[in-house]
C-alpha cells in the first residue's frame, strides 16, 4: 500500500491564499454552478489545507484519524491540515465545503492565527462536530451565502470581502465550540499549550521525553504537566505518547511496513516494547489493529465528493 495521499488546493502558491466553496457531488446539493472538490476522496486521505463540511441533509458516518463520527442534517465537521478522515455517505448528501489555506485568512487578519489554533481545529481531545440549533445553523448558511454571491460577482475586492465573511463564519464557530467545551466542563487551550502542541507535531518522531519539550518551552515539567493536564485531561507523557500512536496507526494502515519498522521509524529499538505501549493505548496488538481497521473500511460505502 502507499501513504495515505495528502492533497493540496489549485493556485496554493498565489501570496495571498487559497479560497475555495465546493458542493457535494449529489444532484440534490444546490442549483448553484459551484465546483466539486477536484480531488478523489472515495479513500482515506489528508489535506494541507482547512476544511469544513457543512451538511444540509445527509446520513452516514465520518472516520477522522480512527474516530467514527455520525453524519446528520444540519451538522458541521472541520477537518485541520494533516488529519486523515473519510466519508461514509449511506444514501445522497447535500451541503458545502469550505476549503482555505492559513495564508488566505491571516493576511489582515491579526487575530485569525488564535482563531485556527483554537479547539475545533487543533485540539485532538475535542471532537470537531457541531449539531446547532435551527436558528444557529441557518444563520451560518447566511454567511455562506454571501460567499456565494460574491464569488459570482467576481468583483477586483473580491478576496477581501471573502475574507470578512470567513472571519464572521469561524467566530461564529468558535462561539458554538466554546460553548460546546464549557458544558463539559474544559477550559478553552492556551497559548502555551498550543505552543506545546505544536512541538509535539514537529518532534514526536524523534523526541518523546517531557523534559525535553518544558526546556524548549523555557518552563519546568512540572508546570508543563500542569498546563497540560488543564487544558487536554491528560499529562504531558501521555499526550506525547497518544500523538506517536496516532502516527503508528496511520502509518499501519497507509503503508505496508512491518510492526518493527514502524517502530524503528518512530525511533524504538526495541519493537517489543513498542508493541505493549501500542496495545496498552488500544487494547489491541499493532497487528491486530491493523486486521481489524482494514476489515472495517473495506466494508464501507464511500463517498465521492
Amino acid at each position: 500500500m502507499n501513504k495515505t495521499p495528502l492533497y493540496s488546493i489549485e493556485g496554493e502558491k498565489e501570496l495571498d491564499g487559497i479560497f475555495r466553496l465546493y458542493r457535494f457531488k449529489d444532484q440534490n446539493t444546490t442549483n448553484t454552478p459551484l465546483p466539486h472538490v477536484p480531488f478523489p476522496t472515495n479513500h482515506p486521505h489528508r489535506h494541507n489545507f482547512f476544511e469544513i463540511c457543512i451538511f444540509i441533509e445527509g446520513s452516514g458516518n465520518h472516520i477522522l484519524d480512527f474516530e467514527n463520527y455520525e453524519i446528520s442534517s444540519k451538522s458541521i465537521h472541520v477537518i485541520s491540515p494533516g488529519r486523515t478522515h473519510l466519508m461514509n455517505i449511506e444514501n445522497y448528501c447535500n451541503g458545502y465545503i469550505l476549503a482555505f489555506n492559513r495564508e488566505f485568512q491571516a493576511f489582515y487578519y491579526r487575530q485569525t492565527p488564535n482563531i485556527l489554533n483554537s479547539t475545533f481545529f487543533l485540539h485532538r481531545d475535542i471532537p470537531p462536530i457541531l449539531s446547532p440549533g435551527e436558528c444557529q445553523f441557518e444563520e451560518l448558511l447566511g454567511v455562506l451565502t454571501k460567499i456565494k454571491e460574491e464569488l459570482a460577482k467576481g468583483t477586483k475586492d473580491v478576496h477581501l470581502i471573502i475574507r470578512s465573511y470567513l472571519n464572521i463564519f469561524l467566530l461564529k464557530l468558535e462561539e458554538l465550540f466554546v460553548d460546546k467545551i464549557f458544558v463539559k466542563g474544559s477550559p478553552v487551550v492556551n497559548e502555551l499549550f498550543v505552543e506545546f502542541r505544536d512541538l509535539v507535531e514537529e518532534n514526536y518522531g524523534r523526541v518523546r521525553q517531557v523534559k525535553e519539550y518544558a526546556c524548549m518551552l523555557h518552563i519546568t515539567p512540572i508546570k508543563l504537566n500542569r498546563i497540560c493536564v488543564k487544558f487536554s485531561g491528560k499529562n504531558a507523557g501521555d499526550y506525547i505518547l497518544d500523538r506517536i500512536v496516532l502516527e503508528a496507526k496511520r502509518q499501519l494502515i497507509f503503508t505496508s511496513m512491518s510492526n518493527k519498522e514502524i517502530a524503528f521509524t518512530l525511533n524504538y529499538d526495541d519493537p517489543s516494547y513498542f508493541s505493549r505501549l501500542f496495545r496498552k493505548k488500544t487494547g489491541m496488538s499493532p497487528s491486530e489493529f491493523r486486521k481489524e481497521t482494514l476489515c472495517k473500511w473495506g466494508r464501507k460505502k464511500v463517498l465521492d465528493i
